[in-house]
């Protein structure tokens, strides 16, 4: 499935909840998996987000690079970070279908609705291509 950095990118904290939500075995395992094919392209595209903060931000007392919008660099930042999230990344999984008794925030579900189906529910449009 086509999908942009920025549809990968925002998955990171969405898909840390999803894997402490206790799920039936066969579907821990499938979001285990779906995990594993999502959080490689992830770190490419946090290694690149880490060397732009390095270029375009500036070292704080600790030695960390922080950018921030007052800082000059920020909209050279700002404008490579927007080029590097509408890139489109081609990624082979199948939508993982959890059980309709999940406990989950909705944001969680809304930021991997390309990813995960509950079952119950009609899928979208973009996830029965798949």
């Amino acid at each position: 499935m086509k999908l942009t950095n920025a549809d990968i990118y925002n998955t990171r904290q969405p898909f840390r909840k999803l894997l402490a939500v206790k799920l039936p075995v066969k579907v821990s395992l499938q979001v285990i998996h779906l995990w594993k094919k999502v959080e490689g392209p992830l770190a490419e595209m946090q290694s690149v987000v880490d060397k732009l903060i390095i270029a375009h931000g500036k070292q704080d007392r600790t030695g960390a690079h922080r950018i921030s919008p007052e800082m000059e660099g920020f909209p050279k930042y700002a404008e490579e970070l927007g080029e590097l999230m509408t890139c489109e990344v081609e990624l082979d999984f199948s939508v993982v279908m959890l059980p309709a008794n999940i406990e989950i925030e909705p944001f969680v579900l809304l930021a991997l609705e390309k990813f995960v189906a509950v079952e119950g529910q009609p899928m979208t449009k973009l996830e029965s291509n798949n």
